[in-house]
């Protein structure tokens, strides 16, 4: 082999063609390509326009046009546009946990080619990869290919595995004795904690009611509600009027109430405002508020009810709107649900039905959308409900099954853990706040003499 010129490269010759940038010439010997199968070439990407390469499954020698694959065994007509799919995934996603892919595409009948970091290639529309690493974590590409044969363009995202996510930070603790079941509101910058059972056991009432000044990292003691003093309230609040609301409880000896009571900061003063619709406790630590309206979900009656009610600000009267997903098909009634409004749609289930004992735990989840009256089912979330501490972030909705959180995405119906929170108290109650959640222990319940409280920036 010789250059005859700085651009031409002569292998059996010594007199390469001067408008070949590579001559080859022999008389017992041929030109090889590479020799690729038809699934090997599919999951080529960025491929380069003109690339040649024998088929062996068709044993035909093609190249790209830019579009799609040529045969020099037959004519093939030009490749129409095909539109790319759209990729999506359930990044960030925890080490040792699961990538989940997904794409989506107007057209029927096609054929998905993935390719990523790790040597990773699939052709399923939605493939998984379990147990993931860190050199799982990149860029993750997917086309579709036609009935004709015709490719779309690469679309990517990006996919992180991650080993903690978000950022915390550990807040004043609680500063009451042991109790479970609070009831809760937030109002501007301050935290309210009401009341509460006797941590552990069940079921005499906790006095003390207390407010968190984020600013300041303090608590103070405020009035307790006016009143029998009962535990297993439902509170909420009125943020336009600043006002918070506690109403119903439960408590050994004065027995099941029905009073709803309003707090205001101005005077820190309660004020008596009317009943429950029954007399009965929602078991609730935070009920969600759309609009000018509470709504409360299920609880317990002697023994529970699977009521759906509201709760007007602008009269302070209570009303029944419906019941757990609106009847039909009727379900088990719930109590201790976790119950998030995101875009002013509510999802709430993962209860537990008591019968009255012994106690039976679900993890069936339902949408509500308040105005239509719309009800759905929408499957099984990864846990079984029972005091979960529960809150809205972000467009993602939230649930602590004892210290484990879980993310929940309204637009894929999927539930993803949050990997290694350094929660060691079983959350009690949960507030988001300015792009913030503040996750608050008031039980002791890893008995190191703290109750955690506890800062949470997600990603």
């Amino acid at each position: 082999m010789r250059s005859a010129l700085a651009q031409n490269v002569g292998i059996g010759t010594t007199t390469p063609h001067p408008r070949a940038i590579l001559h080859l010439e022999d008389t017992t010997r041929g030109f090889l390509p590479t020799r690729l199968t038809q699934e090997q070439r599919d999951a080529l990407t960025n491929v380069p326009e003109g690339l040649i390469i024998y088929n062996i499954t068709s044993h035909c020698l093609e190249f790209w046009n830019g579009t799609q694959w040529i045969s020099l065994c037959s004519e093939v007509p030009p490749c129409p546009s095909v539109p790319p799919p759209i990729p999506s995934s359930n990044s960030p996603v925890c080490l040792g946990d699961t990538i989940q892919l997904f794409a989506t595409s107007a057209l029927q009948g096609v054929t998905y080619v993935w390719t990523g970091p790790n040597g990773f290639l699939s052709t399923e529309q939605n493939p998984i990869i379990p147990n993931v690493t860190f050199a799982d974590s990149g860029l993750y590409c997917v086309r579709i290919r036609d009935a004709l044969g015709c490719f779309s363009p690469d679309t990517c995202i990006h996919v992180v595995v991650v080993d903690t996510l978000g950022t915390w930070v550990l807040r004043a603790p609680f500063p009451g004795s042991d109790r479970h079941n609070v009831a809760g509101f937030r109002i501007r910058d301050s935290l309210y904690i009401i009341n509460g059972i006797a941590a552990p056991g069940c079921c005499t009432a906790t006095p003390g009611s207390y407010k968190y000044d984020i600013g300041s990292n303090s608590w103070s003691t405020i009035p307790d509600p006016p009143g029998p003093l009962v535990g297993m309230r439902c509170g909420f609040e009125d943020t336009t009027r600043d006002y918070g609301y506690v109403t119903g409880g439960f408590t050994y000896g004065p027995g099941w109430q029905n009073g709803t009571y309003r707090y205001d900061p101005a005077t820190n003063s309660w004020t008596t405002v009317g009943n429950y619709p029954a007399n009965c406790s929602e078991i609730h630590t935070h009920t969600v508020v759309v609009n000018d309206t509470a709504y409360t979900f299920g609880g317990k009656c002697v023994c529970v009810v699977n009521n759906i009610r509201a709760f007007d600000f602008a009269t302070e009267t209570w009303s029944n709107v419906s019941t757990i997903n609106g009847g039909n098909p009727p379900v088990d009634i719930k109590a201790l649900m976790f119950v998030i409004k995101i875009n002013d749609t509510i999802y709430y289930g993962a209860g537990q039905k008591w019968d009255c004992h012994p106690a039976t735990y679900f993890s069936e989840v339902y949408m509500y959308v308040p105005g239509t009256g719309a009800h759905a089912y929408l499957g099984q979330a990864p846990f079984a409900g029972g005091r979960a501490a529960y809150f809205a972030l972000k467009g993602y909705g939230y649930v602590f099954a004892g210290t484990t959180l879980w993310r929940y995405d309204p637009r894929t119906n999927s539930w993803t853990r949050v990997c290694n929170t350094p929660v060691q108290d079983r959350p009690t109650i949960a507030f988001a706040y300015k792009g913030k959640a503040y996750i608050i222990a008031t039980w002791d319940t890893n008995g190191d003499g703290i109750k955690e409280f506890w800062e949470w920036t997600p990603p």
